[in-house]
């Protein structure tokens, strides 16, 4: 059975989305209302890190249509940089091949400290070499 968790950072305008094992359709549906509510506590331009490094496979069609379709509203709710860190599993490398058809930039980092690394460049980089 696949589980999830959805966080956020208020302050850094952030999401931290983690899946992990075997996702089926009501996995990805419970993961897909709770990451929405969270990017509605957040200002438009935040960030995502998605941690799929522990995904060990989408179950089901509707689960894979389910986490497509959460990708695209996050980015449609104001959603800009995304980084995800995944292994070299098949689920994880899908997940990464669907974000890059949706028209957006997806990033890649090997580590959740990495990927929040690469989000603090994206988010304050420019902010910080400015002052």
């Amino acid at each position: 059975m696949g589980t999830f968790t959805v966080s956020f950072d208020v302050h850094n305008n952030r999401l931290l989305l983690v899946l992990a094992g075997a996702v089926d359709w009501e996995t990805a549906r419970a993961f897909t209302q709770e990451a929405c509510a969270a990017a509605a506590r957040l200002r438009p331009g935040f960030g995502i890190i998605v941690d799929a490094s522990k995904l060990e496979n989408i179950l089901e069609d509707g689960a894979y249509a389910e986490l497509r379709w959460v990708q695209m509203f996050l980015f449609r709710q104001g959603g800009r940089d995304l980084v995800r860190v995944f292994s070299e599993s098949s689920a994880a490398q899908g997940f990464v091949a669907a974000g890059n058809t949706h028209g957006y930039c997806v990033h890649t980092a090997s580590s959740v400290p990495e990927a929040v690394h690469m989000l603090d460049e994206f988010q304050f980089g420019a902010r910080r070499r400015a002052s």
